[in-house]
């Protein structure tokens, strides 16, 4: 049990990913009051294994461009800026991320993000109402809060396994209880220090808790929509993956709110269970 700590003195004493230089030059020249494009692409292309990384994604069967981009002054034209920066910022969550002995473990959980983030963003695209790249950002940036904890607290992967277990609390509860605060607090917190649009935080800080999101007439549609489609795309992960990467606790999850999130975007079980073998083919196909 830990001792009585609020959450910011606790949030301070995490390693958080600082947001890349490039990175926070663009959300400098974004928030003038008229931005200059011209010279926000040239601050990615400045940053070669970013702008590689970006026009990769782009480009990735996840998006299904008809024609590949070949450069990021053709992505911010076609796709618009914000929907490019939304892909920078994901991009650079990752390569900012690093926790030294727990390498393997953060390189499962970029392994189940990944597919979480094509999942999500599949689905969007097929569901009205959710931009593909906002989707994709939280697929990427939704548990950005789990390797940051691992790298704090050394018996953090006996949390994860305790969570992971058939009849176990809600991961962000026990988290609370040992260690006295949880990761969507934490990635919420990274989410909105890289300033991400807030519909994104919001679903970071709540997508363990879709049930009182959609009680809660003051919370924002976008917001809820996103955690619907991503408690759908980690079910189809699930699925992907199999019994090695499954836990209790996700389909634990799944049983308590799946059918509330599926009602959300008016699909009954047949429905998305087709649905989820098509995009889990195209996960096999990437």
């Amino acid at each position: 049990m830990p001792s009585q700590v609020s959450t910011s003195e606790l949030l301070g004493s995490l390693v958080l990913p600082a947001m890349p230089e490039s990175l926070r030059q663009i959300r400098a020249e974004q928030a003038r009051a008229v931005p200059d494009v011209e010279r926000i692409t040239a601050i990615i292309a400045e940053d070669v294994g970013l702008a590689a990384e970006v026009l990769k994604t782009i480009n990735s069967p996840m998006f299904r461009r008809r024609q590949p981009l070949g450069s990021v002054p053709n992505a911010v034209m076609l796709l618009g800026l914000d929907n490019v920066l939304n892909i920078v910022a994901s991009v650079a969550l990752r390569r900012t991320m690093d926790c030294g002995d727990n390498r393997m473990s953060l390189n499962r959980f970029w392994d189940t993000a990944g597919d979480v983030a094509f999942a999500i963003a599949a689905l969007a695209r097929r569901l009205s109402g959710v931009p593909a790249d906002t989707a994709y950002t939280l697929g990427l940036f939704h548990d950005c809060g789990i390797p940051i904890m691992m790298c704090r607290y050394p018996d953090y992967l006996d949390t994860l396994k305790t969570a992971s277990r058939p009849g176990a609390p809600l991961i962000t509860g026990l988290e609370q209880e040992r260690h006295g605060i949880h990761h969507a607090v934490v990635g919420a917190h990274v989410s909105r220090s890289w300033l991400l649009p807030e519909a994104i935080s919001t679903a970071i800080l709540h997508h363990h808790e879709l049930p009182q999101m959609v009680a809660d007439e003051a919370v924002d549609e976008m917001a809820i929509s996103l955690i619907a489609l991503l408690k759908m795309a980690e079910h189809i992960s699930n699925r992907f993956r199999g019994a090695a990467f499954r836990s209790g606790a996700d389909d634990q999850e799944w049983e308590a709110v799946g059918i509330m999130a599926l009602s959300h975007f008016d699909l009954d079980t047949t429905e998305f269970s087709d649905l989820s073998e098509d995009i889990v083919e195209e996960l096999g196909g990437r």
